[in-house]
């Protein structure tokens, strides 16, 4: 993890990496989110530094979305938990798929 850099005193930055840039164990990843998503979020372009750690992010949500939560609903929670930490891009990037789900939902109940 050589390219991360303090930005407070209790949190690194990691370069974001493109899937041409992941290393080795993280391109599986890299690419399924880029298929989920239809681009590569920050947060997994810098959890590119540690195939484990981008590996337990796909392990949690696959786990949260099992939970009893509707999609909508999951989308709140990750929405309210990224404002109140503060992580802008997963806000605009929660904000943007609680979205589509509610849009889903009107159009799925017509």
């Amino acid at each position: 993890m050589g390219g991360a850099y303090p930005v407070a005193d209790y949190m690194f930055r990691f370069p974001i990496h493109s899937l041409m840039s992941a290393l080795g164990g993280s391109k599986p990843f890299v690419s399924l989110a880029q298929r989920i998503h239809r681009r590569v979020p920050n947060l997994i372009a810098e959890l590119v530094e540690s195939p484990q750690a981008i590996e337990a992010y796909f392990v949690l949500g696959t786990a949260f979305e099992r939970s009893e939560l509707t999609a909508q609903e999951r989308q709140i929670v990750l929405l309210a938990a990224s404002i109140e930490h503060e992580r802008h891009y997963c806000t605009v990037l929660h904000a943007s798929e609680a979205e589509h789900e509610v849009v889903a939902t009107v159009v799925l109940k017509r």
